[in-house]
């Protein structure tokens, strides 16, 4: 049952940072011109730290959190939610701020 939360847990983050990887593209063509190419996710963080280093932060989060919900055992823990939820309402904050 755990493993089931955790992967139930890992669709939600997935879903969110999907958004998040399209909030990173709408604030690097806003500050840059440009947004990441491929699906390669330290490429993404890397040019939205040349947008906006907090925010590549925030990304960085919620692709690592992905990362570790998705191929390993261990379950997320509450404080791992919690980082995620506040690093996707960061990255949408600073996208809406743009637009």
């Amino acid at each position: 049952m755990a493993k089931a939360d955790q992967f139930y847990l890992a669709a939600e983050t997935i879903a969110t940072t999907i958004e998040d990887q399209d909030i990173a593209d709408v604030i690097c063509c806003a500050r840059l011109g440009e947004h990441a190419h491929c699906d390669d996710h330290q490429e993404t963080v890397a040019l939205l730290s040349k947008a906006d280093s907090a925010n590549a932060k925030y990304l960085k989060v919620l692709l690592d959190l992905k990362t570790r919900s998705g191929y390993s055992a261990t379950p997320t823990s509450k404080t791992d939610q919690k980082r995620a939820g506040r690093a996707a309402a960061a990255l949408v904050s600073a996208a809406r701020a743009i637009g």
